[in-house]
């Protein structure tokens, strides 16, 4: 939470007597809405457009949908590299199947000669 507050997404909290920091239920909710944008992907800084919308009273869809859309479209940039990854996997496990438990490891070879390649996976 310190983090946050360093780079301007949480407001520093009131300190009790005995120094501890006491966060009101203001910055209770704003920490679980980090938290929780987070866990969908979103980056600090998405997070930080976000909050900046949502404190001034301007947290319109039309504000909000460029930062949603362009998370998703990383989650499926990310997704279309799983799946061409998964796709060399299978590929090297295929050879490695076909191989002798004793001969060379094929798929090592394909691998320092950068031969593994495979196409992008359709969903």
């Amino acid at each position: 939470m310190r983090y946050w507050e360093r780079r301007g997404l949480l407001r520093p909290p009131i300190r009790t007597r005995a120094n501890y920091r006491a966060y009101d239920e203001g910055s209770v909710t704003r920490i679980r809405f980090i938290r929780a944008a987070q866990d969908v992907g979103f980056t600090l800084q998405d997070i930080r457009t976000v909050l900046e919308a949502l404190d001034g009273n301007r947290a319109s869809c039309g504000r909000i949908r460029p930062v949603v859309v362009e998370r998703l479209a990383d989650v499926n940039a990310r997704l279309r590299e799983l799946r061409r990854l998964r796709g060399v996997l299978t590929d090297l496990a295929r050879v490695c199947a076909e191989a002798g438990d004793d001969d060379p490891c094929p798929s090592v070879e394909r691998i320092a000669s950068s031969t593994a390649r495979a196409p992008v996976l359709k969903p």
